[in-house]
């Protein structure tokens, strides 16, 4: 119910132009059901037979020739064909701006609810899913809403007028016209019944050739590198060959239901023709009328005969209306806590558990980061080093007591949170536009010659400059540009454009050279001292510049500065002596 609530807002200031389409749905309508009954009118007074439609009775009163007549009759009729076409028009319009600016409402409400997920929610679902979501399903309750919308609007107003006129000509071609109907109506539930499981497993299917096919474009490398090509396109002529079964039956299925539908429409005609001519026989009714009963009644199956058309986009729309409900059921970020100004940065865990999924990471955690304190983290892989750093940022729960500046973490707003806190992740997101769009994208009004100092101190600034197009070289999608060296220290020039009070660096300098790494390194840690450094590398060798090593092993940390931990805890010093000897390069 919770994206029902989220379609009537966005529907909510468009209900003018709803009331506009209605009312010249209605008009249309009438005006086209009326023209039978003109034609009828006029065929009745060549045949002298009485017959009477006031506003017609009044504009041929006087007219006694007979070619007069008909041309006034003829003139008629356009112009009552040509209001039907405009009523048309602007019923077209009207729908247009309507489902236009719903779309974009939905779109955009279904949007900024994405931005807002908890780190958890976005991650427990994938991006190409959400994506999908957003889109696509999105797209299919609109295009459910847009035509279905027409064509109720129009068969309910066909019945209503229809009805009301076969009624006062007969009412038995009413009761022959409705069984017909409710024949192909109850068809067309048997048609979906059997039908739905193969529409849902086509769908299932090809949402997953569509993900087989991004999987393999975004992995061609690895696929032609390890000469897997036959395997990959066997698996999906796998995946082809269950589509093609399930549409073959879905096919079956659509010639047993046409023929039905086909039939239906084709004993419409005669039997209202038996019918008419027995009541013709009897006085009942007069020929003209017959014309008239001949035409509604074809347009009225018509449009019954489209009926399995709804129930199918009726499916559609429920599954893409399921999916989109749960995603806006997912978790968002609680935005109504109000923001808190910190005295100080000091960081302080106590008694601190994380979980995820139920099973413990880390626990019972003790240790202060101290404002202005450059951290150094480390740990075997899988050990929780970046849990915990994300757990910092808001990103994660956990039980226990975390505090900057002495305010609990959890009392605080996230967006606050990371007012304070900046955490560089390894791969960090690079825009596919130009070098300098993808450095200004946290300060879009920040002057060049910032921008290419701040380049130099992460020693980016010559690489950039040996491309032809310097900062205006476009990236291409994921920096494809660059090396991930260079998308690192890209990165790196980008998180200083705003620096923040604690700036947390999740390995973000694996990727970068030796000897640019350790100029970074030196102008980081000993001449931008106005922050605190929190660190995450396997580069262990480093560790002694740091003021206090974190050290991650059994779930616990161990807080102390390297030397220390070099004396009292051995298993600290293996890690760090077998590292020595595999980076074989030491800091100075």
């Amino acid at each position: 119910m919770t994206f029902l609530k989220i379609m009537f807002k966005s529907l909510k200031d468009k209900l003018f132009y709803v009331l506009l389409f209605l009312i010249f749905s209605v008009l249309s309508m009438y005006f086209l059901t009326y023209i039978p009954v003109i034609i009828s009118y006029g065929i009745n007074h060549l045949l002298e037979n009485n017959d009477s439609i006031y506003i017609i009775d009044l504009l041929t009163k006087n007219i006694n020739d007979i070619r007069i007549y008909l041309l006034v009759i003829c003139i008629i009729l356009l112009m009552v064909q040509g209001l039907v076409c405009l009523f048309n028009y602007f019923k077209s319009r009207f729908k247009d701006k309507f489902i236009q600016n719903f779309q974009y409402n939905l779109k955009h409400s279904l949007f900024n609810h994405i931005q807002e997920l908890t780190y958890t929610s976005f991650y427990n679902n994938s991006v190409a899913d959400l994506v999908q979501k957003a889109s696509t399903d999105i797209n299919k309750v609109v295009s459910f809403i847009d035509k279905q919308l027409i064509f109720f609007v129009d068969l309910i107003l066909l019945i209503i007028f229809v009805g009301f006129r076969l009624f006062k000509v007969h009412y038995s071609f009413l009761i022959l016209i409705a069984i017909i109907a409710l024949l192909i109506v109850i068809r067309s539930i048997w048609y979906f019944k059997k039908c739905s499981p193969f529409l849902n497993k086509i769908i299932d299917i090809s949402n997953e050739m569509y993900q087989t096919l991004e999987d393999n474009y975004r992995n061609i490398n690895f696929v032609k590198l390890n000469n897997l090509e036959e395997g990959v396109i066997s698996d999906f002529d796998k995946i082809v060959k269950e589509n093609k079964k399930y549409n073959r039956l879905k096919y079956l299925y659509d010639d047993k239901y046409y023929a039905f539908v086909m039939c239906m429409s084709m004993l419409n005609r005669p039997l209202n023709f038996i019918l008419g001519g027995i009541l013709l026989y009897f006085g009942e009714i007069t020929l003209p009328a017959m014309l008239v009963i001949f035409d509604y009644s074809s347009k009225i199956i018509n449009e019954f005969s489209e009926f399995h058309h709804v129930l199918e986009e009726l499916n559609d729309f429920i599954i893409s209306y399921r999916r989109l409900n749960n995603l806006v059921c997912l978790t968002t970020e609680d935005d109504k806590i109000k923001f808190v100004k910190l005295n100080d940065y000091n960081v302080v865990f106590e008694n601190v558990t994380i979980k995820l999924k139920d099973k413990v990471l880390l626990k019972d955690l003790n240790f202060t980061i101290n404002e202005n304190d450059k951290i150094f983290i480390v740990g075997k892989t899988g050990t929780g080093k970046t849990i915990l750093l994300k757990t910092l940022i808001g990103f994660y729960d956990y039980e226990g007591s975390i505090k900057i500046g002495g305010v609990e973490l959890s009392k605080m707003n996230k967006k606050n949170i990371r007012e304070y806190v900046c955490m560089i992740l390894q791969d960090s997101y690079i825009y596919s536009k130009t070098i300098r769009d993808n450095i200004k994208v946290l300060d879009q009004y920040l002057p060049d010659s910032k921008m290419v100092n701040l380049s130099k101190e992460f020693m980016l600034h010559d690489d950039v400059m040996s491309l032809e197009d310097g900062y205006n070289t476009k990236l291409g999608t994921r920096g494809i540009k660059l090396s991930k060296g260079q998308n690192q220290r890209l990165i790196l020039t980008r998180s200083f454009v705003k620096p923040k009070e604690i700036m947390i660096f999740d390995d973000s300098f694996s990727a970068i050279d030796n000897k640019n790494k350790k100029e970074i390194l030196k102008d980081l840690l000993y001449k931008k001292d106005n922050f605190t450094k929190v660190i995450v590398s396997y580069d262990i060798s480093i560790a002694p510049l740091f003021d206090k090593v974190l050290y991650i092993e059994n779930k616990k940390i161990i807080c102390d500065t390297h030397d220390n931990l070099l004396k009292n805890n051995s298993s600290y010093k293996k890690i760090y002596e077998i590292g020595m000897d595999k980076v074989g390069d030491a800091y100075e």
